[in-house]
């Protein structure tokens, strides 16, 4: 052995002492054939900004850049695109300088990607003694952007949410993270939900018995859906109805029951829970989870958990009340908000609009929900890859092909939310 880490099974290890210490007379020889000065630069590692990204937008391929008992020097690092008939297309170089142990990061934006799929590799174009780390391959996913259902009141209540789904300059320059379409609750009947990645209830005053019941299949089946709860119907006209929100159909899908819509005095603040949650992981990557706690909140809805209640966000009160709950159904997710966002007076409007880290958390809200932050195409050798089947149109037979070109049948179990590939033996692109 060359003492390495992953050429051990550790679960066993218990078991053999056990044994050595019941056969006294077996004697076991360690034998190190591993290189004492190793000499080697590679790859060891590459991070994508986000793995499933909407049509014509940018993306970051980050690398690490590793180095043992090499002299300093410069190494060039250079990325390939391949196209859909296998041929490599040189797409950006970079020179390093590493040296001794001292590694380096490199990193390659690529904008204007075009789907479904896009497959690439880093490679060093520098040989040396352990060719197997000096390329590492990477996928990405391109879809249209997600589709959004907007659902308010009134076109005002709507206004803030929609400013910050679709900003100016995506306007200016038709490049949009979301498909917004803005409806009024009454155009609800005529609505098929499954047209859409995300649902928002935004301050939505009551819905009808078919309606939650539609709203359950669309999360079941892999919607995401956000319930901003916003202003008490007891006091605005366009509020919401607490009585629709906690009947039955309606326990089915959200994280909580209603209690009552109290102030806050002083106004609290928000507290993230959970900075390595999806929705919130880039928010605390660009140092902005404090940013974040700088809105005032000046009323909330009190609420009573659920057992399958998450909460990733709370108010800075002595209670630490819920402000972003989470409840899984299914494939898909709901992300309930205690609060507004609109300009009536239960937040600081002004300050949240203005609040940089306010619209990347909306952002990362909308991105969760529609699954594309959490989408995953790229793994180590030999982890099994686990999919999740499409629950509209169901999956049968599949076909997977090696980078070797092998290709190998499957088949998918009637009704299986999802499946797993586990002939994953292979480096390269599958």
């Amino acid at each position: 052995t060359d003492l390495a880490a992953t050429s051990w099974r550790t679960s066993g290890a218990q078991l053999l002492k056990d044994e050595l210490t019941r056969l006294p007379w077996v004697a076991v020889y360690v034998i190190d054939v591993g290189e004492l000065a190793p000499h080697d630069v590679g790859i060891t590692d590459v991070r994508l900004t986000r793995q499933s990204i909407s049509e014509g937008s940018s993306l970051t391929v980050d690398a690490e850049i590793s180095a043992i008992g090499v002299e300093e020097g410069e190494k060039t690092v250079e990325l390939s695109l391949i196209s859909r008939d296998g041929k490599h297309i040189p797409s950006g170089q970079q020179p390093v300088r590493v040296g001794g142990q001292q590694g380096a990061r490199v990193q390659f934006p690529i904008a204007n990607l075009q789907g479904p799929v896009q497959h690439g590799e880093l490679r060093l174009l520098s040989s040396d003694p352990l060719p197997m780390n000096d390329v590492r391959y990477f996928t990405v996913e391109i879809k249209p952007p997600p589709k959004v259902l907007l659902v308010s009141p009134t076109p005002k209540v709507a206004e803030m949410l929609s400013e910050m789904l679709v900003i100016e300059d995506e306007r200016k320059a038709k490049k949009f993270r979301f498909l917004l379409e803005d409806v009024q609750p009454s155009k609800l009947a005529n609505i098929k939900f499954s047209d859409y990645s995300v649902v928002v209830l935004n301050s939505v005053p009551k819905l009808s018995e078919p309606t939650w019941k539609s709203l359950h299949k669309f999360v079941s089946n892999g919607g995401g859906l956000a319930v901003i709860l916003g202003s008490n119907g007891l006091q605005d006209g366009d509020g919401i109805d607490p009585v629709s929100y906690s009947r039955e159909p309606a326990s089915t899908v959200l994280p909580c029951k209603l209690a009552a819509s109290p102030n806050f005095s002083p106004p609290a603040f928000l507290d993230a829970k959970n900075p390595n949650h999806p929705v919130l992981k880039k928010l605390d990557e660009l140092g902005g989870v404090g940013v974040l706690g700088e809105i005032e909140i000046r009323k909330r809805w009190v609420v009573d958990l659920f057992d399958e209640a998450n909460v990733l966000i709370t108010y800075s009160n002595t209670k630490a009340e819920p402000a972003l709950i989470e409840r899984r159904i299914g494939g898909g997710r709901v992300a309930l908000w205690t609060t507004a966002v609109d300009t009536r007076g239960w937040i600081d409007h002004v300050d949240a609009a203005s609040n940089w880290a306010f619209v990347v958390f909306v952002d990362q809200l909308m991105q969760y929900l529609s699954g594309r932050s959490e989408a995953t195409f790229n793994y180590l050798a030999g982890e099994e890859v686990l999919v999740r089947a499409d629950q509209e149109s169901a999956l049968t037979k599949y076909l997977v092909r090696k980078p070797s070109g092998q290709q190998l049948p499957g088949t998918v179990p009637v009704g299986a939310p999802s499946f797993s590939i586990r002939e994953t033996d292979q480096l390269g692109n599958y």
